[in-house]
């Protein structure tokens, strides 16, 4: 995959100890997201996907969050990693999984090469 488009999940801390903090959360996510998209790439972002489900769903266990989020990471190249994710279980799991499958784990941003401009769907 020499600079094509790669499909790459997005892991970092969701939950947080405030409803403001969790949105933070989110916010960072979404901004790797947006930048994901400008290079190029086929970002899945699971922080906008259920942003505020804890809230607005009760009742929706964690586990199936996780379990969904792990469902997603089978179909992605790669895996890029939030500040702070070390800090998060989920996080861990998703890393945990990406590793065993292979996937390329990039630490920040700046380590995910561009699109090469000829390749890129946009």
């Amino acid at each position: 995959m020499d600079n094509d488009a790669l499909r790459i999940y997005i892991a970092g801390p969701y939950r947080a100890t405030t409803p403001e903090e969790v949105d933070a959360n989110i916010r960072v996510a979404r901004d790797a997201m947006a930048e994901l998209l400008r290079m190029g790439h086929i970002p899945f972002c699971p922080h906008s996907m259920t942003a505020a489900f804890e809230r607005d769903y009760p009742d929706i266990p964690d586990q199936a969050y996780l379990q969904t989020d792990l469902d997603w990471l089978r179909v992605c190249h790669a895996i890029l990693l939030l500040p702070r994710w070390d800090k998060s279980a989920g996080t861990t799991a998703e890393v945990d999984e990406a590793e065993r499958r292979g996937l390329i784990v990039y630490m920040s941003l700046a380590e995910v090469p561009p699109v090469r401009a000829d390749l890129r769907m946009w």
